[in-house]
């Protein structure tokens, strides 16, 4: 758990691409208010994906990944339980029990364990609470149960009592950076390389920090569309480390996987849809640059992980309009990586499919095919099934969308935008208590979805509550202020910006 297998963290760069589609700020005399609502549910119910480019540790490391898959029963837990030594150790053991429990849906057995590997932490911290062991392996703890507010804590204790500690500094930058102190980003990322040049993880978390930084800022388009990448984005560090460590494959690697990376986070701020992303020349010919060095990386044998180059030339083919080239390589990457990480690369092909080139049954196919092999390796992921029931939604299948909202449902009660989506169906069939009955549902698994308050919104409008109706559409906007959809719904009915 501590090892920096499970700390492949990946480098994200979310790019929204939603469907474009008309705007209905002005409502025709033909329309009413009711179907202008309506309409703009369907719409907040798109199907929605992020075409993310990532790389981080796994995919730097230099040599063939293994493809070979364990694939676990439930019964492994009895084996596993064997394996305790009634030692301190015995909390890495507890949870993985607790996380096979949670892979087939029985959460209060997986609270148990998750439990017991907690006590275990706590009484060797309350002997020790100045071994920054202790404090990380809770830090890792929590971050595997997806609770990073606990495990940034843990981690900043353990760093500040031994920057030493192998998980704290490979992992603490990455907190910083996503609650926007580049700062103390920098301070550990220095510290890092002062004591290790070569440390890659440092490399990555200094691309992130310089990619994210930059879109923080108030940046006009039109005044980086035709800058060159290395005047918008400070990636002389990497330049300098791909220079100095060129006998070592990774370090050129590195180099060019974030040159791509600028390239895509630079279009990422001129425009919202991919399909208006048009490429500067310099851009273009640095693209073509890029593939060059990928390719003769794919066919030299000095960096053994193919996955992350083929993954890469289908990102340059996607910012050159080449999708059918784009599809090619993503799925010769896939093919080169283990079939239970490939969650985010068939939503990358979907993405392609369906935003892209305007495929949904390909799209479709390619989700299918998702839930078909995370079923032999005794996987689930109840959103791929609202990802289904959002784009039978959008088709006006309301029949197929109902069922794969129930059939996500049946994977995890606590699938909140399958509710949401349910909720949805509801509206468009005047039913709006039982709307509602749905939307509390989600409402209940998560107070800070923006999309509940969405939807009450829509709802309350719809029954001509406007007071209910503003307070919901002021909070959906407080938890998403840049959404222009719902500026948009407000702006309508009560004429504000």
């Amino acid at each position: 758990m501590r090892n920096t297998k499970n700390l492949a963290f990946l480098l994200l760069l979310f790019l929204n691409i939603q469907n474009s589609s008309e705007s209905y700020s002005q409502i025709s005399p033909r329309d009413t208010s009711i179907s202008y609502l309506k309409k703009m549910a369907v719409k907040f119910l798109e199907p929605h994906t992020n075409m993310t480019f990532s790389f981080g540790t796994e995919e730097l490391k230099n040599e063939i990944p293994d493809l070979n898959i364990e694939i676990h029963q439930l019964k492994d837990t009895i084996k596993l339980l064997e394996e305790l030594k009634g030692n301190y150790d015995d909390w890495n053991t507890f949870y993985e029990i607790g996380k096979l429990y949670a892979q087939f849906g029985m959460e209060n057995n997986a609270f148990e364990y998750y439990t017991n590997a907690y006590k275990l932490i706590t009484a060797q911290i309350q002997k020790d609470s100045l071994n920054s062991k202790y404090l990380a392996d809770m830090g890792s703890l929590y971050m595997n149960m997806n609770n990073n507010q606990y495990a940034f804590a843990y981690y900043k204790q353990a760093y500040e009592l031994n920057p030493q500690d192998t998980a704290a500094y490979n992992i603490l930058p990455m907190f910083y950076i996503f609650t926007d102190d580049s700062q103390s980003a920098k301070t550990v990322i220095d510290q890092n390389l002062k004591r290790d040049p070569k440390h890659i993880n440092s490399y990555i978390w200094y691309v992130t920090m310089v990619v994210l930084d930059k879109f923080k800022e108030d940046i006009d388009s039109k005044d980086i569309k035709n800058k060159k990448i290395e005047d918008i984005f400070d990636l002389a560090l990497l330049k300098t480390a791909s220079i100095d460590y060129k006998n070592d494959p990774r370090f050129p690697v590195l180099y060019n996987l974030s040159k791509l990376l600028a390239i895509f986070a630079k279009y990422a701020m001129i425009t919202d849809d991919m399909k208006e992303m048009e490429v500067s020349k310099s851009d273009y010919s640095e693209l073509k640059k890029l593939q060059k060095f990928f390719n003769k990386a794919i066919s030299s044998e000095k960096f053994k992980n193919k996955y992350i180059l083929y993954k890469a030339l289908g990102f340059s083919y996607i910012m050159q309009k080449n999708l059918t080239k784009a599809i090619d390589n993503f799925k010769l990457a896939m093919n080169l990586w283990p079939k239970d990480k490939l969650s985010q690369d068939y939503y990358i092909l979907f993405s392609t499919h369906y935003f892209l080139n305007g495929d949904t049954i390909k799209a479709l196919n390619v989700i299918d095919k998702k839930i078909e092999e995370d079923k032999k390796l005794n996987l689930s992921n109840p959103k791929d099934y609202v990802l289904k029931g959002n784009v039978f939604l959008n088709m006006d299948k309301k029949t197929d969308a109902k069922t794969n909202y129930e059939l996500a449902l049946q994977l995890n009660l606590k699938t909140k935008d399958a509710y949401l989506g349910l909720a949805g169906l509801e509206l468009l069939d005047n039913k709006l208590l039982e709307s509602n009955s749905f939307i509390n549902k989600a409402y209940e698994l998560d107070k800070n979805h923006y999309l509940s308050y969405v939807l009450f919104g829509i709802i309350t409008l719809m029954a001509d509550d406007k007071q209910k109706a503003k307070e919901a559409l002021k909070n959906a906007l407080e938890l998403k202020p840049d959404d222009t959809d719902i500026k948009e719904v407000y702006e309508v009915f009560f004429g504000e910006k």
